[in-house]
């Protein structure tokens, strides 16, 4: 069957890794990665079945309220639009 979510897994780790190195701060980049662990831990398969993005989005709205109210206005834009295109394509 046609699984759509290996490439875009890759994309959504290569830009969670870019996003988290261009902190400045080492306490933003220790949220960031935490708030990334909790957002994608390694026993969630990014795939597509039902039960994975149930939980992918609980994990996402647990995510954005962290990620906001810590270091949302010290990430750049353009990245943080490119990433939540990419969370929209996994989770679609």
């Amino acid at each position: 069957s046609f699984n759509p979510f290996p490439p875009h897994q890759e994309s959504y780790l290569s830009l969670a890794n870019s996003l988290i190195s261009s902190q400045s701060d080492l306490q933003n980049q220790s949220r960031l990665m935490e708030a990334f662990s909790l957002l994608t831990p390694p026993s969630l398969p990014l795939d597509s079945k039902r039960t994975s993005k149930i939980t992918f989005r609980k994990n996402l709205e647990q995510f954005l309220p962290f990620v906001k109210a810590t270091i949302w206005r010290h990430i750049p834009f353009c990245r943080m639009y490119a990433f939540y295109f990419i969370v929209r394509l996994v989770i679609m």
